[in-house]
């Protein structure tokens, strides 16, 4: 008669097929967790209010990869205890207890950093005018500064939340570009409103003016750039300073050189 391989294994057939089901349990979990992370995505961009909602992604990217890797070193681990015979409830058991709190409490993390870094982004000129109620609310103190649509040639609007200790600010930005026009920069050199500072607020090759929205509750500044050579004028709204160059988010420069294609670039 030959002998019984599952009592090699376990103390009776019972634990054993309860040890493999708690493994396969736990692999699933690890897959799902994977699976959410890449292919079927935990995405809170989808479930965001913004208006051109974009995910930052890696958090999610990173979080996969060290699932994966505890996915494999599991699978190895499975492999050799089932070499060396020495399955158990109490291994597999234990294993899905720190698999579900290691995926729970990562996946946790990682949905509130990715949803930290939601912004609302776009850079098409068909979305031209069309803002977050936010900023849409703010707009009657400065749409009738800004240009036709039809004279924009390129255009950037971003929202984003930035937190801090201090508590949080939306912070907002829309950039075009339109031909130069004479007309134009006579009418802000000689608009009293308008500032001229260039060590305020100029950048190389680019007059600046720039002129407060006091009414603005989002504290909003209209800034115009005009360059040297006479071929361009940029407009800017913002409640940022976008001739700071550290603030690679709202900087004008990387908006003029083309330079930004989404809001994470830097």
């Amino acid at each position: 008669m030959k002998p019984n391989r599952l009592k090699e294994i376990t103390t009776t057939k019972k634990g054993f097929i309860q040890a493999l089901l708690f493994a396969l349990v736990g692999v699933l979990v690890l897959c799902y967790s994977y699976g959410r992370l890449t292919y079927f995505g935990l995405n809170p961009e989808l479930k965001s209010d913004y208006l051109y909602a974009v995910g930052y992604g890696n958090y999610r990217l990173t979080f996969s990869f060290v699932v994966l890797a505890f996915l494999f070193l599991y699978a190895f681990s499975l492999y050799v205890v089932l070499r060396k015979k020495d399955i158990n409830v109490l291994f597999t058991g234990s294993m899905i207890f720190i698999i579900l709190v290691f995926t729970g409490i990562g996946g946790l993390v990682v949905s509130i950093k990715e949803t930290r870094s939601l912004a609302s982004y776009t850079r098409d000129i068909n979305h031209y005018g069309l803002y977050d109620p936010l900023v849409e609310d703010d707009g009657i103190h400065w749409r009738h500064l800004l240009p036709a649509k039809e004279d924009v040639l390129s255009y950037e609007y971003t929202l984003v939340r930035i937190s801090s200790i201090f508590g949080y600010q939306d912070a907002f930005s829309i950039s075009m570009a339109v031909t130069y026009d004479q007309i134009i920069e006579l009418e802000n050199k000689n608009d009293a409103d308008f500032d001229s500072n260039s060590t305020t607020c100029g950048i190389d090759f680019y007059d600046c003016y720039y002129k407060p929205l006091l009414e603005s509750n989002l504290k909003t500044t209209l800034y115009v750039f005009i360059s040297h050579d006479k071929t361009r004028i940029y407009y800017v709204i913002t409640n940022q300073k976008p001739t700071n160059q550290a603030n690679f988010l709202f900087y004008v420069k990387r908006f003029i050189n083309d330079q930004r294609k989404s809001p994470y670039d830097n």
